[in-house]
């Protein structure tokens, strides 16, 4: 094959735009499984870095006839106002507690609209050994403070993505579709999660309560984030471990 041959491009009617692109690997994804997992832990960062570019790149990739694909789409609590004390169900009310919390929103509203087959699986509080995250935040303050502050008002359920990809995989092998929550068992507030993280590290850090008015935050962050996992154990999946067996296994995986 000649030079002239391998760089010559196909006549301008036959070319396909990036759309057109997106939609037929779109749809030859779709005798499979399509994963929209986008969870972040750098909400501040979102919120102050503009994150609304996101919403027309999620509703432009299943634009158009509704995509048989099977999907799964990882949530969070963030979908929900953030107020009281009782836990979160799947199909409770969405009243999105901010522009991250509005993203992920719409992002269920579009999966639900273009695909027929979807687990929307919500998840907290995150944790995993790429990325930053809680635990790694203490760990590294914990090197040059002896003494920490940390919110007491704030309670829910971290998730080790460990626990959760070993779930997604028996998910998919199903057909039991629909929204879910799932974190790790067991609640606690940031203030106990990190008096953990310092005993189970061996770590020798003081750490006090305070309030969430006590530490204002730029962004607003749910008091409630207690999520209701019964749906898990009705429709035959293994709830994950407790979040204090996640930690532990967590700090066996990385350096600090």
């Amino acid at each position: 094959m000649s030079e002239s041959t391998r760089t010559s491009r196909a006549p301008a009617e036959k070319r396909l735009t990036y759309q057109q692109w997106k939609r037929r690997k779109m749809l030859r994804l779709a005798r499979n499984w399509v994963l929209f997992l986008t969870g972040c832990a750098a909400v501040v960062a979102l919120l102050t870095g503009g994150i609304l570019w996101l919403l027309p790149k999620v509703h432009g990739l299943l634009a158009g006839p509704k995509v048989f694909a099977a999907s799964v789409y990882d949530g969070t609590d963030y979908v929900f106002n953030g107020q009281g004390e009782r836990p979160w169900e799947p199909d409770d009310k969405r009243e999105p507690l901010n522009v991250y919390g509005q993203t992920k929103y719409e992002g269920e509203l579009a999966i639900e609209e273009h695909v027929k087959k979807f687990f929307t699986v919500r998840i907290a509080w995150v944790f995993g050994v790429n990325g930053k995250n809680f635990i790694k935040t203490m760990l590294n303050l914990g090197k040059t403070h002896d003494h920490l502050t940390v919110v007491n008002d704030q309670t829910g359920s971290p998730t080790y993505t460990y626990d959760l990809a070993r779930l997604l995989v028996d998910m998919i092998q199903t057909d039991k579709y629909g929204r879910y929550h799932a974190t790790n068992e067991g609640i606690c507030t940031w203030y106990e999660f990190a008096c953990e993280i310092f005993k189970q590290a061996g770590m020798n850090v003081s750490v006090a309560p305070v309030s969430s008015d006590e530490y204002p935050a730029k962004a607003k962050r749910p008091s409630n984030s207690r999520m209701d996992k019964s749906k898990l154990t009705a429709n035959g999946f293994t709830p994950l471990p407790t979040w204090q067996d996640a930690l532990s296994r967590y700090l066996k995986e990385i350096e600090y």
